[in-house]
């Protein structure tokens, strides 16, 4: 990868701010002018050949689609020439999930959960549960990257209303096999309000920067 300067989001400069740093045109990202100090700062992937990937987003479809939708979309934003792996969009038969766990160079693990006020209003109280641990496929995927030595990065889900549960429930429900090499991978915090999401996106993907 090359880095052609640090990040910011919709004009909004996140990292270096000193005057002349960033050099992308605004039209080209399509954000409003700006003073030459606040332009977006661009992160490229280098190219790929056909069906590799930068990442693979591993994510549980019942609590954790959306947020796979929307990260993807997210990285194709603020990182030119990124190939993301998601399912919906890549997967032409489940059994090559290893393949292509494979062929990506990072997995980025979305984790999330339930809760009995989201899965059964009338269960007692307490019992989040991990979905994302729960998922046959997904425990596949993270045994093959866990096989091949993929970086991994977590993504935590923190809205209890769209999957978050505690860090504690996914990690109580990983096989004691992958515990710790999921668990000391870097965590990231995933927030739907957009100041916080823009600080969750320079976070995720300084992360990609060092795991690339």
């Amino acid at each position: 990868l090359r880095v052609r300067s640090s990040l910011s989001f919709r004009g909004t400069d996140v990292g270096d701010s000193r005057p002349g740093s960033g050099n992308a045109s605004p039209a080209a990202r399509g954000v409003r002018s700006l003073p030459k100090r606040q332009r977006p700062r661009v992160v490229s992937a280098v190219g790929l050949p056909e069906e590799r990937y930068h990442c693979f987003l591993s994510h549980v479809w019942s609590s954790g689609q959306d947020q796979a939708r929307a990260l993807k979309g997210q990285l194709q934003r603020y990182v030119q020439n990124i190939q993301p792996f998601l399912d919906v969009d890549n997967l032409d038969d489940t059994a090559r999930l290893e393949e292509h766990v494979g062929n990506s160079e990072v997995v980025i693990v979305l984790l999330t959960g339930s809760t009995p006020a989201r899965s059964c209003p009338s269960s007692p109280p307490g019992g989040a549960r991990s979905d994302y641990f729960g998922s046959a496929n997904c425990l596949r995927e993270l045994h093959a990257a866990v096989a091949r030595s993929k970086p991994l990065l977590l993504v935590l889900e923190t809205d209890p209303t769209h999957g978050g549960v505690p860090l504690e429930v996914h990690r109580s429900a990983c096989p004691a096999e992958l515990r710790a090499k999921v668990f000391s991978a870097p965590l990231v915090t995933w927030h739907r309000l957009r100041p916080f999401q823009m600080c969750s996106m320079r976070l995720l993907i300084a992360e990609l920067l060092r795991a690339w």
